[in-house]
């Protein structure tokens, strides 16, 4: 598994991390889920949820972005 943070967006104002798995699952290569903010609480989601997401879905071979949207957690 490999974990990064980034910035992007027009404006470089937007965080997230990707979550890429060792291997990809066959016929899934192309497939990413996408986690966002739940309400105000940043993209590691409440009590550390979207962590522990990304964390199992690279477990079964699938990338997923998590951020935070304009104006929550650590985007302006």
């Amino acid at each position: 598994m490999i974990e990064q943070s980034f910035v992007f967006g027009p404006e470089r104002h937007l965080v997230g991390t990707v979550t890429l798995p060792a291997q990809a699952m066959p016929g899934h290569e192309r497939t990413m889920a996408l986690l966002t903010n739940a309400g105000v609480i940043p993209r590691i989601g409440p009590h550390r949820l979207n962590v522990r997401l990304a964390r199992r879905f690279s477990e079964l071979g699938i990338a997923t972005l998590r951020f935070d949207m304009s104006g929550l957690g650590d985007s302006r």
